[in-house]
């Protein structure tokens, strides 16, 4: 019995380490199944969101092809501090259809990610709903983004990445906590 309370003590004093800084690997292909969490994100979030709040979920993968160049934003109250790139993509779901969605990196903690018109891009970070009426130049609104695709920086987060073209954001492994 001892041996027992030993190995859950053990495993719960490990839980809050192992919830930080896990990652997951990057898939061999795009299929609808690799988005199956972000379309299963917005389905429960969509009808609810009404703009005002803010919907998030860590830990969510997404993967498609660039629709245009990748292009700058400036940081802002909303985007903290730094420079960030946007991705724009279209995402295939199980259903056959797709999403378009965005992938927002920031240059200081993933290093300036850019990707060109039809490059296969591939991210795992945090899923956001963008407010209804937030559109991205060309008056494009996208279905939801994910960013923080960079090391962890909050309980609960794994480290996230951006795949693009071949090329891994960050470029260097996260610490180990």
């Amino acid at each position: 019995m001892d041996t027992m309370r030993g190995a859950v003590f053990t495993l719960v004093l490990a839980w809050p380490v192992a919830a930080i800084g896990g990652t997951r690997p990057v898939p061999d292909a795009c299929t609808g199944a690799v988005n199956r969490n972000l379309v299963s994100f917005i389905g429960a979030n969509m009808s609810s969101y009404q703009g005002n709040g803010e919907a998030h979920l860590d830990n969510v993968m997404v993967c498609g092809t660039a629709t245009r160049p990748s292009f700058s934003q400036h940081s802002s109250a909303r985007t903290h501090h730094g420079g960030h790139q946007v991705l724009s993509l279209t995402a295939p779901t199980e259903d056959g259809r797709s999403l378009l969605v965005e992938i927002v990196t920031n240059d200081e903690l993933d290093g300036k990610v850019t990707a060109q018109t039809g490059d296969a891009v591939f991210a795992y970070g945090q899923a956001y709903i963008p407010s209804p009426n937030e559109h991205r130049p060309g008056d494009v609104h996208f279905a939801a983004g994910i960013h923080d695709t960079h090391c962890a920086t909050h309980q609960g987060a794994d480290d996230g990445w951006v795949v693009v073209a071949r090329t891994r954001y960050p470029p260097n492994s996260c610490p180990v906590r």
